[in-house]
Order: structure tokens, then C-alpha cells, then sequence
């Protein structure tokens, strides 16, 4: 309809292609997904010009499906070129600059990079906590972020450290009933339990449950059955 009404190089058929994308995407169809988004990058450059935060937002949405591909170094490509966009036209200092240094994140947490993810994340981190305050749950994100990539290198102390920090902003923000804190104890569980601590395993791994389920009563509270922690 768009394109009738329009015609085809108007921004709204951009969005209508970019719309569609995000569809398929949801829908697993990564390759439809990506070439949707690939017309809208190329209808928005004949029209915005390459410096606009548009674009970025394009090259952010083809890094998404390379990710999800796991073609991740096409992924990091489409990423910096909408990072270094972003940094040129918002400053560095500003959230989509921190959104696409998390991404970056992930993309290197899922080959594998371990310390350029956490480089990345930390950037992402001092934006947020600069820009949103400390006690934002998207600075508990990143908090989680880096617990998963330090989990990941077997540093499980450390990445304890991430997630407890984590769950203390979530729940401030979000109280005990949600279940983004309901995995943070299941993360916290995985850690115990590859450290050989299996009693706090346990215990994490049953307040993972109770978030989930506000009626299920932990073993932890109930009689009879012993649980020591340290």
C-alpha cells in the first residue's frame, strides 16, 4: 500500500521494509529477514545520505541476523560501521552508542572473545551508569552481561560478583516476583553448582524456582530438611 501511495523511494517504504524485517525475524526466517532490512539500508542511503542515524539503525538490525546466523564476523562488521556512526553524529556518550557497545558485547561473547566482550560491555556499563544512574535496570543488564561472559571463562567468583550485583538493582526495580531476577538465581545456581558448592546451588536454584512460582515453598523454609550455608 506504501508503495503504491508513495512510491518507492519515500521514507515510509523504508519503514515498511524495515517493519517486515523485524517480522521475519521474529519468525525465524532469517533470510527474508535480512534481505528486507539490506532494501530498507539501501532505500534510506539514496534518500538520508549515509550520515544519518537511520542508517546506523539498519546496519544494527543486519548485525542482529548475522548474530543470529552465527556469521559473526559479518555481524561485527554491520556493528562498528553503526557504532562508529552513532559515535560520530550523537557523541560517545549517548544510550544508542551503549546499545550498540552491548551488542558488540555479544557478538563477541558468542565466538567466543571473551575479553573484547568484556571490554565492550564496560563501555556500554560507564554510558548507562552516566547517562541513566546507577540504579537502572539497564545498567543490571550489563552487570548480567558481564556475570555470563565471566561465567563463560570459569571465573566464577567473579562473575558472582556480576550477577549479585545485578539482582540487587532488579530487586529494587522489579521485587522478587519477576523473571528476570528468577534467572538471575538460576545463573547464580550455575555458578555454585561448577564451583562444587552444592548447597548454595541448591538454595539459588530453588529461589529461582520460588520467583517463578509464588507459591512454591522453598526448601530452604521448610522443616525438616537441612540446608547449611556458609
Amino acid at each position: 500500500m506504501r508503495l503504491k501511495i508513495f512510491g518507492p523511494k519515500h521514507p515510509r517504504v523504508g519503514d515498511s521494509y524495515n517493519n517486515l524485517g523485524i517480522i521475519y525475524a521474529e519468525m525465524g526466517a532469517g533470510d527474508q529477514a535480512r534481505d528486507y532490512f539490506q532494501k530498507s539500508l539501501a532505500l534510506n542511503l539514496a534518500i538520508l545520505g549515509p550520515k544519518n542515524l537511520t542508517i546506523a539503525r539498519c546496519y544494527s538490525n543486519i548485525a542482529a541476523i548475522y548474530q543470529q546466523q552465527d556469521a559473526y564476523d559479518l555481524a561485527l562488521e554491520f556493528q562498528q560501521k553503526a557504532l562508529a556512526l552513532q559515535v560520530e553524529l550523537s557523541g560517545p556518550k549517548n544510550l544508542e552508542v551503549a546499545t550498540s557497545y552491548n551488542n558488540l558485547g555479544a557478538i563477541y561473547t558468542a565466538k567466543s572473545s571473551y575479553d573484547s566482550a568484556i571490554v565492550s560491555i564496560q563501555k556500554a556499563l560507564a554510558i548507562r551508569q552516566e547517562v541513566m544512574g546507577p540504579k537502572h535496570t539497564a545498567v543490571a543488564n550489563c552487570y548480567r552481561n558481564l556475570g555470563d561472559v565471566y561465567q563463560l571463562k570459569q571465573e566464577n567468583d567473579r562473575a558472582l560478583d556480576f550477577y549479585k550485583s545485578a539482582l540487587a538493582l532488579q530487586m529494587e526495580a522489579l521485587g522478587p516476583q519477576h523473571p528476570y531476577v528468577a534467572a538471575n538465581y538460576n545463573y547464580q545456581g550455575v555458578c555454585y553448582e561448577q564451583m562444587g558448592t552444592m548447597e548454595q546451588a541448591l538454595i539459588h536454584y530453588e529461589k529461582s524456582l520460588t520467583a517463578y512460582l509464588p507459591g512454591y515453598q522453598s526448601s530452604e523454609r521448610r522443616p525438616g530438611l537441612r540446608i547449611t550455608s556458609p
